[in-house]
């Protein structure tokens, strides 16, 4: 397979623990990173957008103004062929940051079905 023919996945991972430099461990990060793994094994491109480290407005459009990051991030996800949902669980639920981009992609939920 060319390198331009690989697959691309990309992983929202929505800890909220801080940069793991920081002593703060992930477990969702490091499942994310071990999912990598796997799939560099059948020649998969991957890459971990750590939502935490971004300025992500509230909102459901693609851009919700200045100083939003939100724009940036879905470039990636719209040039991939993979999207992982990385999350905690939190009594139950998938955390804040996750519930966040799930509520960003909406303007992009037509267009992320028919793909």
């Amino acid at each position: 397979m060319k390198v331009a023919d690989r697959l691309k996945a990309v992983f929202l991972l929505a800890t909220l623990k801080h940069k793991r430099g920081g002593g703060e461990f992930s477990h969702t990060e490091t499942l994310s990173e071990l999912v990598i793994e796997c799939l560099r094994d059948h020649d998969v491109k991957s890459e971990i957008i750590r939502l935490v480290d971004y300025d992500i407005k509230p909102g459901i459009k693609l851009n919700m103004g200045k100083g939003d990051e939100w724009p940036g991030i879905v470039k990636k996800i719209l040039a991939a062929d993979i999207l992982v949902f990385a999350t905690p669980i939190w009594w139950g639920n998938q955390s804040s940051l996750m519930q966040r981009a799930i509520e960003r992609l909406e303007e992009l939920h037509n267009e992320l079905r028919e793909t």
